[in-house]
């Protein structure tokens, strides 16, 4: 989470904790592999009749290369070959479950005592422990992100621009996703843009990613660099669909409001909106009239 706050980190150590997102050091190919078992019916040639049997990952795909393209806190994937097709195979790393539950309850631990030191006022240190719970806790079951990309597949598909990776069910479970690969640089790679290109893909990220908060509802919570790929003939991909966030309609229209009163330069319309947000009432609290020059925020 740290990682993507440079208002709160300094960059020397927004560098290295951005490591936590896709570099951390892989664990073994025949670690991972072990840990997870795909179920699979055969027929028995003598009877004809049909038994249960478990394969690892080097027995259900046509090829998996064993270095993985990417290694985070949680989980590892690869680059795998599944009839024919390219895929991603994210697979969660043994014994995570039990390292999550430890920093959580570390957590829980020491942050009210570091608010108290730091002498932080109106900080619920155990609200916020309780929503990195509920969110980790989404993160290590595959079935939910498999379920949020179908869901992020039904709410672009209007959209050409916007590319979802296709889930491979058959082959998905609480541990292991399949979807197809996506080939592309990342914007955490920094690819060599001109001017009218970077403009071209800010503008295409943003655009969608306010569908995702204002229209939709339903939002990717976890948007770093490494997340979003730069396609070919304009297009963008997303990865990583472990962590997402949901808005009430009423919710979603405040926010709506508070987003377009910036756009106008009204500051007054976008306070009154934030106090319906956090449900602070105008006679709770007194403010001064503001205005800000005419000219509109672009």
């Amino acid at each position: 989470l740290l990682s993507q706050r440079p208002d709160i980190v300094p960059p020397p150590i927004i560098a290295e904790l951005q490591t936590l997102q896709a570099g951390v050091a892989p664990l073994p190919f025949e670690t991972i592999s072990n840990s997870v078992t795909f179920p699979c019916e055969c027929l028995s040639e003598e009877t004809g009749e049909k038994f249960s049997t478990c394969k690892r990952l080097e027995d259900v795909f046509d090829e998996i290369k064993k270095d993985p393209i990417a290694s985070g806190s949680i989980a590892q994937i690869y680059r795998a070959k599944l009839n024919g097709t390219e895929v991603a195979v994210k697979v969660l790393k043994p014994g995570i479950e039990r390292v999550i539950d430890a920093d959580l309850r570390l957590l829980d631990l020491l942050l009210p005592i570091g608010a108290k030191l730091l002498r932080v006022k109106n900080f619920d240190a155990h609200l916020i422990v309780d929503e990195l719970t509920t969110m980790l806790k989404n993160e290590i079951d595959m079935r939910l992100e498999a379920l949020h990309i179908e869901r992020f597949l039904r709410n672009f598909k209007d959209w050409d621009e916007v590319v979802i990776p296709r889930v491979h069910w058959e082959y998905t479970n609480n541990r292991v996703i399949v979807m197809d690969f996506i080939k592309g640089p990342t914007v955490s790679s920094r690819p060599p843009l001109d001017d009218a290109q970077a403009r071209y893909y800010a503008n295409l990220i943003t655009k969608a990613f306010l569908k995702m908060v204002y229209v939709d509802g339903f939002y990717h919570a976890d948007p770093h660099s490494g997340n979003i790929v730069l396609l070919g003939g304009g297009k963008i991909a997303l990865l990583d669909f472990g962590a997402v966030g949901r808005l009430r309609e009423e919710v979603r229209l405040d926010a709506l409001e508070v987003f377009y009163a910036f756009y106008q330069g009204d500051v007054n319309k976008a306070l009154k909106g934030f106090m319906r947000l956090i449900g602070v009432t105008e006679k709770a609290v007194s403010y001064t009239h503001l205005t800000l020059p005419t000219k509109r925020i672009v």
